[in-house]
């Protein structure tokens, strides 16, 4: 990632991502997008269960509430919006998003399959915020975010935001 910030300027005019990908998006993710854009906080959470499977001990609802709380408390009086992306929403509705998050503005994008992870990735870029499990999908979003505040939240970083 340390080379792409290097190029940043340069590697975003090549690829005008707003361009590329947008025309690619279904009637469905025209819905998230509007959403998003006119969220005044937009917050993406990438949740693949894989990643919560092998680590099940970091990954449980509470650190994606404690994650939440971080947020909301950073960006108060701002009140974010939530975006919830996952390659398995049944698991994550049934196992990870429940009652205990019944006070935040939670969508779930559910139009995309693995096939689509793309239409996700482009869908999370225009987010201004991420929260994410161990994989490296979010935080390549992450660095792309044109948004000069943005907040990255990982299993490793969580602990610095105590302070």
């Amino acid at each position: 990632m340390e080379c792409y910030y290097s190029f940043k300027n340069d590697f975003n005019k090549i690829f005008d991502f707003d361009n590329n990908l947008y025309i690619k998006i279904s009637c469905g993710n025209e819905k998230v997008y509007n959403k998003i854009i006119s969220s005044a906080c937009p917050v993406a959470i990438h949740i693949r269960a894989g990643d919560l499977l092998k680590d099940l001990k970091k990954l449980d609802k509470k650190y994606f509430l404690k994650s939440i709380e971080i947020i909301n408390k950073k960006l108060y009086p701002q009140k974010p919006t939530f975006f919830i992306f996952s390659n398995d929403m049944n698991y994550v509705k049934k196992n990870v998003i429940n009652s205990k998050f019944k006070f935040y503005d939670i969508e779930f994008v559910e139009e995309n399959d693995n096939d689509k992870g793309f239409i996700d990735w482009y869908l999370m870029f225009k987010c201004r915020h991420i929260i994410s499990t161990v994989g490296r999908f979010a935080i390549t979003v992450y660095a792309f975010i044109d948004y000069n505040d943005k907040i990255l939240i990982t299993p490793h970083n969580i602990n610095s935001f105590d302070n």
